[in-house]
């Protein structure tokens, strides 16, 4: 019975996880007239209902002061925008709130999306707290993360490119993360934290994680999540469980299927 227990806290605990891992993604149109946003792990990825429930806080912008109308599409699992003319390169932002968990303590998180026509484009600046650009050199494809207008050492990268399998990276002294010419860039993402305090919707917090997102290219695939699975997911964050802080000399079996084949690991 213990077993099953702990089995149980640690599946809640991993699908808690695995719904909370999405992001705010902006992509453009082939035609560049329409912005549309989505809440999803990685560009092209299933999307979140009601944009997670955030639509009305999200702000879409062509630049500085130059802010764009959001609007729920039908499905709600998306937020689009009509652009007054042809753009290469649009922004948005989303204060999400404020989250603790575990040992890092309470901070705010603040999402920052840019959607780019392509590289050249990427280079234009929307205004953006935190904010990703790309270039092109002899060696590959330039990854730039500027945080407040400076360069930002150390933010962690995550790069996916237009085939295989994401892959994380660390920004050096300049900022800056170079990809081989052999793996081109579809989409980036940076965090960037900032040591701030201060209050959200009656909550405080001691700092403030930026995550920033740049989607190269038009016409993103935007697939819709299947409801029933997301469902499953948030039920299972709902009742996740945590061990008592004080908990020691814990130690079992873990067991589980997988393939028709039983896989079995200790654990202490």
């Amino acid at each position: 019975m213990i077993l099953a227990r702990v089995l149980s806290i640690g599946l809640a605990a991993t699908m808690a996880v695995a719904a909370q891992a999405h992001f705010v993604w902006a992509t453009l149109t082939p035609d560049r007239t329409t912005l549309k946003l989505m809440f999803a792990e990685f560009p092209g990825d299933s999307v979140l209902p009601a944009f997670a429930g955030k639509s009305a806080t999200t702000k879409a912008f062509i630049g500085p002061n130059q802010p764009l109308e959001l609007k729920l599409e039908t499905d709600d699992r998306l937020l689009s925008a009509k652009l007054p003319s042809p753009r290469s390169v649009v922004g948005a932002d989303l204060v999400y709130g404020v989250t603790d968990r575990g040992e890092a303590g309470p901070y705010l998180l603040s999402y920052h999306a840019k959607a780019a026509a392509d590289i050249a484009s990427s280079a234009q600046s929307v205004g953006a707290p935190v904010e990703v650009f790309l270039s092109s050199a002899t060696g590959g494809t330039v990854i730039l993360v500027r945080s407040r207008g400076k360069a930002a050492p150390g933010a962690e990268i995550v790069v996916h490119p237009e085939t295989g399998e994401e892959f994380k990276a660390t920004a050096d002294a300049q900022g800056q993360v170079t990809v081989p010419a052999a793996t081109p860039v579809a989409g980036v993402r940076a965090m960037v934290p900032e040591a701030a305090k201060g209050t959200h919707e009656g909550k405080k917090y001691d700092l403030v994680r930026h995550y920033a997102t740049l989607v190269v290219g038009t016409g993103r695939s935007t697939i819709p999540a299947d409801p029933e699975a997301y469902k499953m997911l948030e039920n299972a964050a709902a009742k996740r469980q945590n061990f008592p802080a004080d908990l020691k000399g814990l130690s079992g079996k873990f067991v589980m299927e997988k393939d028709g084949e039983q896989v079995q690991a200790d654990f202490k």
